[in-house]
């Protein structure tokens, strides 16, 4: 005996696609972005330029030659100054700090002599030397010079409070700003004082000089 069951090909059909339809639904529900679920969204970040700290020169010093000549049996004093400006755009400031490239400064271009350093390493309102003593020593004039240059009352001036640092070959700071600075200027002044009869031999006397000027960070 044989159980013979007939299916409807039309109900086939509309069932197949039913299902079809169901399955096609579910996929896309659960592979669509999920963007389709708002109605807008956002994307915020940042963008950063850093802007490094410079500093230089922009007005530097060429070589300087004293005011006069001085006579080695009469003596005699003589001065020259050195002007530089600083651009620096660190907000912390910047320093500028001098040395020599010898422990005696001022020495003869030959090697035969030299002038001595000038004895006081605080600035004095004046270059107070002995009657029969030689001295080589220099001042700052800037807005920013250290205190010590303005409270012997110097700061605006390089024909006083004069010095020379104790080991003139390491770097002393005489300006320490605090803020960033557009070709703000500093002078440097220099001055000998050459006793009468000192016996310094004649010739040119050299003292090389390095400013340094530095950002803080």
């Amino acid at each position: 005996m044989y159980d013979l069951t007939k299916q409807n090909p039309i109900i086939s059909a509309v069932a197949a696609t039913l299902v079809t339809t169901i399955m096609a639904s579910v996929m896309y529900l659960l592979f669509e972005p999920t963007s389709i679920f708002a109605a807008d969204d956002t994307n915020t970040f940042t963008v950063t330029q850093n802007i490094g700290a410079e500093i230089a020169f922009s007005t530097s010093q060429n070589d300087l030659t004293m005011s006069n000549s001085i006579g080695g049996a009469t003596g005699g004093e003589a001065s020259s100054t050195a002007l530089v400006a600083v651009t620096s755009n660190d907000s912390t400031g910047y320093t500028i700090q001098i040395k020599f490239s010898e422990a005696v400064a001022m020495n003869h271009s030959g090697g035969l002599d030299t002038i001595e350093n000038y004895g006081t390493t605080t600035p004095d309102a004046t270059m107070n030397l002995g009657s029969n003593l030689s001295g080589f020593a220099y001042s700052v004039s800037s807005t920013n010079a250290v205190s010590a240059f303005d409270s012997c009352g110097g700061g605006d001036s390089v024909d006083e409070c004069f010095m020379m640092h104790g080991t003139p070959t390491s770097d002393y700071t005489i300006v320490d700003s605090t803020a960033v600075a557009v070709a703000e200027k500093t002078r440097v002044g220099f001055k000998v004082i050459v006793a009468p009869d000192s016996g310094l031999v004649n010739g040119d006397y050299i003292a090389t000089t390095t400013l340094t000027a530095s950002t803080k960070v």
